[in-house]
């Protein structure tokens, strides 16, 4: 998904439960990506898994990174 997709999605969401998601999306992200990390990197503390398993961490990551970057242009744009 592109990251404009991510932020349509994020928009709608927040129109529909009249919510700023963007801000919690932003507070918990480094949480997750931290996770990832500890999967997809050499040696890291969950990188014991399949190589199967690490690629869709991998991919996960890269979305969350989208998301993230979505959530960052919303903010901004509200000033």
């Amino acid at each position: 998904m592109t990251v404009e997709r991510h932020k349509e999605q994020i928009l709608q969401l927040e129109k529909a439960f009249g919510q700023k998601l963007a801000e919690d999306c932003i507070t918990r992200i480094p949480e997750k990506l931290k996770f990832l990390e500890s999967i997809t990197s050499v040696g890291g503390e969950n990188s014991g898994y399949s190589e199967e398993f690490r690629n869709a961490a991998q991919t996960e990551k890269e979305e969350i990174l989208k998301r993230s970057n979505a959530c960052h242009q919303i903010v901004r744009e509200r000033g």
